[in-house]
């Protein structure tokens, strides 16, 4: 490549957040535009140099980049991805400097290749594939992460597995182009295979690739071997009628790797469609942008209750039943020793209470008995008569005095 191209794919990179996966499309569509022409930048450049009106360069070179639009259009390539690759071409003209007449635009729309996938489906595909491709497989259904994004994930943007729903940081260096940074989640199966994978490694640290084509996690794997991978699956299972779907050649089939984004765009829609644009990476317009939440754990309560639910790949969710179970135990192992420890504060005060009853000698016994009977004696007489027991005494001292005065009388 030479300076002129560099400075255009710099340009590019500034624009796009440093998005490798963006240079790497812009350079390939360049080499293709470039060989179908047989000129380099430098010499396009020169050739414009040279002349002294713009109107037959711009001429020339919207006619060549026509001429390149038919070719591809004959060559089977969707309007969309034309549409793509043309604007690589103006972006080169437009950072360069360089005057470009008109050129036609494919119509606006877009044609939904793919269906809906089931989770049954999914499973199906997994079971056929290696465990690596197994648990990208299952990320991507439950987290909506491009390819492109997974393939560069490090182990430290990883959250503890055992905890789920488990987050994954995506940093803004390998979201795609503008978008900024953002979190998503991942749920047991995910989780599972992750773990499974792991075990395969050796030595991973937090700097290793989470998917790697190594056991040391550096080399990359490449996103579009992915695809065939899965892609293969696909039509393995629709030839042994295990699945059912249309294959058109040299166009994207109803079932494709990106069937695993709509999986989870789908079924995590309860979340709220902002919250989903959010987690997959994608840019939320207008004034919405700043009264976006921030909060991971608002982002984990709903991806929990409102989307983990319908993202489960698996019947039988063995790591959420055991989980369950887990809880149950510990929250009864908590009740158990809080019964256990009022237990011992019982006995413990009946223990105390008997080794003090046992010093009390019979003499005492007796005497406080009998201070109690006298107490209650008393209370007895002041609760009827509405007197103490002293004046009750005195009473009966002067009825008697009475008595033997008038007996002496008589």
């Amino acid at each position: 490549m030479g300076d002129l191209v560099n400075e255009w794919l710099q340009n590019v990179a500034y624009s796009n957040s440093g998005s490798p996966n963006t240079q790497d499309e812009y350079t390939r569509t360049w080499k293709r535009f470039s060989n179908f022409i047989g000129k380099t930048a430098e010499l396009i450049e020169a050739e414009y140099n040279a002349v002294d009106k713009d109107r037959g360069f711009k001429r020339k070179y919207a006619r060549l980049i026509r001429t390149w639009i038919a070719e591809l259009s004959n060559g089977g390539l969707e309007d969309s991805s034309i549409k793509v690759m043309v604007g690589v071409i103006q972006s080169f003209f437009k950072y360069s400097d360089l005057p470009l007449g008109k050129i036609p635009q494919a119509m606006s729309g877009v044609v939904y290749h793919n269906r809906d996938i089931t989770a049954e489906e999914i499973v199906k595909i997994m079971a056929v594939v290696k465990l690596r491709e197994r648990a990208f497989f299952a990320v991507m259904a439950q987290s909506g992460l491009r390819p492109h994004t997974i393939k560069q994930l490090q182990i430290k943007q990883l959250e503890s597995l055992d905890t789920i729903p488990s987050k994954i940081e995506v940093p803004r260096a390998i979201a795609k182009g503008k978008y900024g940074g953002h979190i998503t989640f991942i749920a047991s199966d995910a989780a599972k295979y992750l773990k499974q994978y792991f075990e395969t490694k050796k030595e991973l640290s937090p700097e290793s690739l989470v998917f790697s084509i190594d056991d040391y996690g550096k080399n990359p794997l490449n996103s579009k071997d992915v695809s065939r991978v899965f892609n293969k699956a696909a039509r393995k299972l629709r030839k042994s009628g295990a699945i059912d779907f249309e294959v058109r050649e040299g166009k994207p089939s109803e079932i494709r790797l990106y069937n695993l984004r709509k999986f989870f765009r789908k079924f995590a829609n309860q979340m709220g469609f902002e919250h989903v644009e959010y987690l997959m990476g994608h840019t939320i317009k207008g004034s919405s942008m700043n009264y976006k939440p921030e909060d991971p754990e608002f982002y984990r309560q709903l991806y929990l209750e409102k989307a983990m639910p319908f993202l489960r790949l698996e019947t039988l969710d063995p790591l959420e039943t055991e989980n369950a179970i887990l809880e149950l135990k510990q929250k009864s192992e908590i009740q158990i020793r809080g019964l256990k420890q009022q237990l011992a504060e019982k006995d413990r005060e009946i223990a105390e209470l008997n080794a003090k009853i046992s010093e009390v000698s019979p003499e005492k016994v007796e005497g406080i008995a009998s201070a109690i009977f006298q107490k209650s004696f008393q209370d007895l007489v002041t609760k009827t008569l509405g007197m103490s027991a002293e004046e009750l005494k005195k009473q009966i001292k002067k009825e008697k005095e009475k008595q033997e005065i008038d007996k002496a009388k008589s």
